[in-house]
């Protein structure tokens, strides 16, 4: 021993407190690197246990204590944080009575079994030089649970030293002969088809979860194969940067998951790719596929393993990338995935958002739901006439994608399938094979151009919304309830079979629809409640045999001209409001229960005038003197500006003159302002009527209203106050 280590041994020993030491700078360092110990000690026993540390680090020792903490409620954690580490060789436990009675060792000794670290206990007590180990735990432990606990995370064959009769050297060697464990673990299987091997590998754990770089041999001793990685094996090793390794063919759950710095692997040409396995790899860069023959046909076994932890559809042998593989990997730029792939997952590159180029494999007969989800710089994608199904969402969001040449065999495409591509301008497609366009389908995808006849294939109304270039037509059988109700795209409809009504919002906001084309033998008696409501570009439709029109069933539309025949026994509220192209409503004369005069609509009484076409083109409307009821007849009529009441009005519908307030019309009322209160729900109108009056009104009389006069020609004049 030099003077200097001998004078600070002496020091500790002769010292009052910790603090005392560090005052002295006789505090041993804390000493570790790639291989220690951890020192567990009670600090009632520091003068024995420093003097050791700095006596062992002299023999090049590395030892880690608790230098300079404070004991407290998170010394758990700190604990195993160390202990845990791979560098840990083992635990130097100091077995005093203080010691034993510590709840802070006992969670360290609960640490060694956990983390499968070995005990090397040092007998410290004073007075009791031949005590034993399982006699101490026995004296100074105090419940017997805790003691069994104790006594069973002891080898039967512990080596343990007194601390009377240890020697600096004995302790050193003891250390020394320790061996660290295999920094990588394998799980051999019997190989079942025994076609190149009779056994093979794969790796089953990894020690050390802050290595930064790793080698995986191809081959183990006896020249078995090492062909994959296990469930979770580097799960969230922060730092590991570069595997190295031969093909891998079989990745299990979590294999590599949250491994954030990693930047490449190497994997096999029919490699199994299980769930989650590089999920969240955000520096993942590259991920190559080896063109040769795995060494070992493991498939008879692991493919069996790998069934049995999940429940998605698995088409065969062929190389498989399972749900959330590779989610998330936001680095990974381009995929170019095997010849034999067969299945690519739900999720599976879902939130790489620098993928810019993927190659699938022909051969590949399935794409999960969510597949590329948010791939936001993929710009291309080619999928194989092989593909039978692709899932749900599968290229949503890809908002750089532009060009899709789609499979010949898919017959759906799925809901949201492509939802919000806004920039998808070019989608290859032989549409005579499809079957199913489900809703939101295309979504969003506001550049895109297409125009199809969509005789075979059902297409949902919410298939191509806000699909502005998008146009069909459309072959049915006949006609239901909503069939096309929102759809914005269909453009011409042939039903093929004969019909005798058109059902309730069967084309209820249908923007571009044009034309409506019935079978031979059509004769339509009914016009369902908005049933073609704002369908802005229907022009005509043939309604002198209809009967019945239904609410709001043609508002609207783009009609120009109505011809109702002798049948009609009923028209619905609003049927023909907001029609702002219709100039005229012809009644044949024929009919018991409406007329029309002037184009515009009235019942047969002329008693009720029901519906002024908002299409005419007059600035100013006088309703017939003898006109009693005013129904909802005047909507959004966009010339119309002023019009007449007649004195003998005695009913306003409500909504008579539109739905908005203030009104957008001028109104001229011909009676007193005492015979306008008369009128039913005068009190919409009170605040915009002018009242008649043919002379100038006195001042006063001015509180009550505007006031107006006919001109010499006919013309209106307001009365200046």
């Amino acid at each position: 021993m030099n003077q200097e280590l001998e004078k600070k041994v002496r020091l500790i020993q002769n010292s009052n407190s910790i603090g005392e030491l560090y005052d002295l700078g006789a505090i041993p360092m804390v000493n570790y690197s790639d291989e220690f110990f951890f020192t567990s000690y009670s600090h009632l026993d520091y003068k024995k246990v420093y003097s050791d540390i700095l006596l062992l680090q002299n023999e090049e020792i590395a030892l880690w204590y608790d230098r300079g903490m404070v004991p407290g409620k998170d010394w758990k954690n700190v604990a195993e944080m160390y202990i845990s580490k791979y560098a840990c060789k083992g635990i130097l436990l100091y077995v005093t009575p203080n010691s034993l009675g510590s709840n802070a060792i006992l969670d360290e000794i609960r640490l060694s079994k956990k983390y499968a670290k070995p005990l090397i206990p040092i007998m410290a007590f004073d007075d009791e030089e031949d005590i034993t180990l399982m006699d101490a735990i026995e004296k100074y432990v105090g419940s017997d649970a805790v003691k069994q606990e104790i006594k069973n995370s002891f080898n039967e064959r512990i080596i343990y030293l007194n601390y009377h009769e240890k020697t600096t050297s004995k302790v050193s060697a003891i250390l020394n002969a320790m061996d660290k464990r295999d920094l990588v673990l394998y799980k051999t299987y019997q190989n079942k088809t025994s076609l190149n091997h009779e056994r093979f590998s794969t790796v089953s754990r990894v020690e050390d979860k802050e290595i930064i770089e790793i080698t995986i041999p191809t081959v183990l001793e006896n020249d078995v194969p090492i062909v994959g990685v296990g469930r979770a094996v580097f799960a969230n090793f922060m730092h590991l940067k570069n595997i190295t390794s031969g093909p891998l063919q079989y990745v299990f759950e979590y294999a590599f998951y949250g491994c954030e710095a990693l930047e490449k692997v190497y994997l096999s040409k029919n490699v199994m790719i299980s769930s989650y396995a590089f999920f969240n790899c955000k520096s993942l860069k590259e991920v190559k596929f080896s063109r040769e023959v795995p060494q070992a046909d493991a498939s008879c076994v692991l493919w069996e393993e790998f069934l049995n932890n999940h429940e998605q559809t698995v088409y065969d042998r062929g190389a498989v990338v399972q749900e959330l593989a590779f989610a998330d990997c936001k680095s990974l730029q381009e995929i170019e995935l095997p010849e034999g792939c067969v299945s690519v997952g739900y999720h599976a590159f879902s939130g790489c958002t620098s993928l810019k180029k993927v190659v699938l494999p022909d051969g590949l007969r399935g794409i999960g739901g969510h597949a590329f989800r948010n791939c936001s710089s993929l710009e291309e994608i080619v999928i194989p006439d092989s593909v039978e199904n692709i899932g749900p969402y599968a290229f949503s969001g890809c908002t750089s994608l532009k060009r899709v040449k789609f499979s010949k065999k898919t017959k759906k495409i799925c809901e949201f399938t492509f939802y919000d591509c806004s920039e998808l301008r070019e989608f290859e497609c032989d549409f005579d094979n499809l079957e199913v366009i489900e809703r939101y389908a295309f979504g969003g995808c506001t550049n895109i151009s297409i125009k199809l006849d969509a005789n075979r294939t059902k297409i949902d109304r919410t298939a191509f919304v806000s699909c502005e270039s998008v146009r069909y037509n459309v072959r049915v059988d006949t006609l239901q309830e909503k069939m096309f109700q929102q759809n914005n795209v269909v453009e011409e409809v042939t039903v093929t079979n004969p019909i005798e009504s058109i059902p309730k919002s069967a084309f209820n906001w249908c923007d571009n629809l044009k034309a409506i084309h019935l079978a031979s033998g059509s004769v339509i008696r009914e016009i369902g409640d908005d049933a073609f409501y704002f369908s802005k570009k229907l022009t005509s439709f043939p309604m002198e045999q209809v009967e019945v029109f239904g609410n709001t069933s043609f508002a609207g539309t783009g009609i120009t001209v109505a011809e109702l025949g002798a049948s009609v026994s009923s028209i619905g509220r609003q049927a023909f409001a907001f029609c702002c192209s219709l100039a005229e409503i012809r009644v044949d004369e024929r009919n018991p229960i409406f007329c029309s005069i002037g184009g515009v609509l009235f019942n047969k009484e002329t008693k009720t005038i029901l519906c002024y076409p908002a299409g005419k083109q007059e600035k100013a409307y006088r309703i017939p003197y003898w006109i009693e009821n005013i129904g909802a007849a005047f909507d959004e009529c966009g010339m119309l500006k002023d019009i007449i009441i007649p004195r003998r009005t005695k009913c306003f519908e409500f909504c008579a003159f539109g739905q908005t307030f203030p009104p957008k019309y001028r109104f001229f009322y011909e009676g007193s302002l005492e015979d306008f209160t008369l009128i039913t729900n005068y009190s919409l109108y009170y605040d915009y009527v002018y009242i008649y009056s043919e002379t100038k009104p006195e001042a006063d009389e001015y509180e009550y209203g505007p006031f107006w006069h006919y001109g010499d020609n006919g013309e209106i004049v307001v009365w200046k106050a």
